[in-house]
């Protein structure tokens, strides 16, 4: 939220290994007025390379990439750019994942087949 109770949604990173899952959250937030997808990655490397590049105002991020761990994503990201906000999504909802991420600084924690239709509140923190 900013001030005056405006919720700004702005600039999202979405890192996740499916090409399915990636295209059907850029399918929903397409329909979040202020939402704009400003790029994609499939593992580690190639997130923190697009975050840094794009600076987004959030990220949205499974916790099992292509060639890494997410959890690795969300400590660098947490660590250098705090305010940006990061929801994990993920298959791997399990209270050590969950307790983990959280502690890592994670500003929201979603489960893939129950939480999905949460993500465009998720992302107007």
């Amino acid at each position: 939220m900013t001030r005056n109770n405006e919720v700004k949604v702005g600039r999202i990173v979405i890192v996740e290994d499916s090409k399915v899952v990636r295209q059907r959250l850029e399918e929903l937030l397409g329909t979040v007025a202020g939402a704009e997808v400003v790029g994609t990655a499939e593992g580690v490397q190639e997130a923190l390379e697009v975050i840094w590049r794009t600076l987004p105002d959030a990220v949205i991020l499974d916790l099992r990439l292509k060639d890494g761990s997410g959890m690795a994503v969300l400590e660098l990201v947490k660590k250098t750019r705090p305010a940006t906000t990061v929801v994990v999504l993920t298959n791997h909802g399990t209270d050590e994942h969950r307790v983990k991420a959280l502690s890592l600084g994670a500003d929201r924690f979603l489960d893939k087949t129950a939480d999905f239709d949460q993500i465009p509140a998720a992302v107007t923190l």
